[in-house]
């Protein structure tokens, strides 16, 4: 496999002795895990990714100072990380070394919180903040006050959940992008979209009526960017707690940050010793939630690192397309029908035939 520019291929025949490294590794990972300083490491599904951090972060483990720290996506998915890791690991106990990025952010929000003498921060739930916008939808209805909203939003769309969802999200991606309700009208402009004109007053209302403004309470899409900002602030001295906490920093399945998850471990990069930043840049499960798979392909560039990422090529498990199949289609089977259905087997597929 041939590497794109600007990426270091990295094959099983190529063999690196890096002193200290565990046994036992694939080849093409030795090097992942003995490296030190910050690296991104790039790869498809089965190329051993999720092991290397895991052999990376065992590596580490033990070591004088702060234990290392791996953000992964989800919960389980940091359970999963954690697990490996303490079976691999020397020592046992200790901090969690596997959290999500808004945990991490909620540490971070909280330590911030008692170091200013403040109240702990609270989430503002779905619930309270759909009751909010659904006062504040009905309130215009009722004094004849709308904002001016394109024909094709009428009275009896607005009046809907699925609506109020659709504001809900529109927020969240703002509060993603670093971006505020107040620059949707000038958005709504260039782009011919009225809709989001009107939207941003809805939104700008919004924040007053829900509370958002109070110094603790945080929507939960606003959590990770506002706890990058505050670690990007060295006058708030978080830079030097997570120090204390963290000794070394690394991220599975970076395809699926936001800009905000990257703007925190790029801030966070500054103040651990190593990074490891692996994943999967054509793949991506949270582009719905303002996921941006493609910052992977120039993560060195802006986690000030000079060095090309390095790519993954060889598939250590080869994919059983069938079983992965008869895997989705018995979870849909339960969703839909309470129970798995029948075998799913490639025979089953009618094969178009001539002149079809």
């Amino acid at each position: 496999m041939t590497a794109s520019p600007g990426v270091r291929a990295s094959g099983a025949h190529v063999l690196s002795a890096v002193p200290g490294a565990p046994a036992g590794l694939p080849a093409e990972l030795v090097p992942v895990v003995g490296q030190a300083g910050r690296q991104v490491v790039l790869g498809g599904p089965s190329t051993g990714k999720t092991t290397a951090l895991v052999r990376w972060a065992v590596h580490r483990t033990g070591r004088p100072g702060p234990p290392p720290l791996l953000l992964v996506p989800s919960r389980r998915a940091a359970d999963r990380v954690r697990d490996a890791v303490e079976q691999g690991s020397p020592t046992t106990g200790g901090p969690r070394v596997a959290r999500t990025p808004h945990s991490l952010a909620w540490s971070l929000l909280r330590e911030h919180a008692l170091r200013e003498g403040r109240r702990p921060p609270r989430l503002v739930t779905a619930s309270e903040r759909d009751e909010s916008l659904a006062e504040l939808l009905a309130g215009y209805a009722a004094d004849g006050t709308d904002p001016s909203w394109p024909d094709r939003l009428d009275p009896a769309l607005r009046a809907t959940r699925t609506f109020r969802d659709e504001l809900r999200e529109m927020s969240a991606r703002l509060v993603e992008h670093g971006a505020h309700p107040d620059e949707l009208p000038d958005l709504a402009a260039r782009h011919g979209r009225p809709e989001w004109a009107a939207a941003a007053r809805v939104l700008l209302e919004l924040e007053q009526v829900a509370g958002l403004r109070e110094d603790e309470a945080h929507d939960p899409a606003s959590i990770v960017s506002v706890a990058a900002g505050l670690l990007a602030d060295r006058s708030t001295g978080l830079a030097g707690w997570l120090g204390d906490q963290v000794g070394h920093l690394g991220v599975d399945d970076a395809q699926d940050l936001t800009p905000a998850g990257w703007a925190l471990v790029r801030e966070a990069a500054d103040v651990v010793g190593d990074l490891c930043v692996v994943g999967d840049p054509d793949g991506g499960t949270q582009t719905f939630r303002g996921a941006q798979p493609g910052l992977l392909e120039h993560a060195a560039g802006f986690l000030g690192e000079a060095a090309a990422p390095v790519r993954l090529t060889t598939v250590a498990r080869p994919l059983d397309r069938a079983a992965a199949v008869q895997r989705v289609s018995a979870a849909l089977g339960r969703e839909i029908h309470g129970a798995a259905p029948r075998p799913w087997s490639p025979a089953a597929v009618p094969v178009a035939g001539p002149g079809a």
